[in-house]
């Protein structure tokens, strides 16, 4: 592993403050990698956050924020990794699964069968419209 210099004399800083120097400008960064066990969540890069500045002294009083902002971003991946994690299946589950599963098969049915159904064969409204026309007497006979 090549080891990166912040600077001259202190070639341990980088390792202990968590500070790279990009090459091209001179910039320092907080650099950081992640726990192994969220590798699946936020992936094998390493958390790397530019400081903005290219001297030492300013790195390290602007370290703390970039070492609080890593933290959060932890944080939050452990909080997803909860819901991540697959639990057992108990009967309860299995049953809550299996009645939304009807439920939507349901009404996915009753939709299928209202389109397919013009208002001729409705008998509801067949009746209705029967009854808007049939004597008084026939209306008193079927109800």
């Amino acid at each position: 592993m090549a080891l990166n210099p912040v600077t001259e004399g202190e070639p341990d800083l980088s390792r202990k403050a968590n500070l790279i120097k990009r090459k091209r400008f001179g910039r320092l960064y907080f650099n950081r990698a992640y726990p192994k066990d969220l590798w699946p969540v936020l992936g094998k890069s390493p958390f790397r956050l530019s400081l903005h500045t290219d001297s030492i002294e300013v790195a390290l009083g602007r370290r703390p924020d970039a070492e609080r902002r890593y933290f959060a971003a932890v944080d939050k991946a452990r909080g997803h990794q909860e819901v991540l994690t697959p639990r057992q299946l108990i009967e309860i589950d299995a049953v809550a699964i299996a009645a939304r599963w009807f439920q939507a098969e349901d009404k996915e049915r009753v939709a299928d069968l209202a389109s397919r159904r013009s208002a001729n064969l409705d008998t509801d409204c067949y009746l209705a419209a029967l009854d808007r026309y049939a004597p008084p007497t026939l209306r008193a006979a079927r109800r």
